[in-house]
């Protein structure tokens, strides 16, 4: 029963670091994934915004 005991904390410890480095893992996941798509959905915006704006300065001419 002690030796069990004493295998408890390695347990839970063993858990918990699988847990932290997961969650550590997702959290570096995810910020790579908005450092890549910031830039992309800001380009995607602007190209938009654009397009919009020369397509209303056509309007306009016409």
């Amino acid at each position: 029963m002690a030796v069990l005991l004493l295998y408890v904390p390695l347990f839970v410890f063993v858990v918990y670091k699988i847990i932290s480095s997961a969650i550590q893992n997702a959290v570096k996941v995810t910020l790579t994934l908005l450092t890549f798509l910031v830039p992309v959905i800001g380009m995607i915006f602007s190209i938009a915004y654009l397009g919009l704006k020369v397509r209303g300065t056509r309007l306009q001419e016409n």
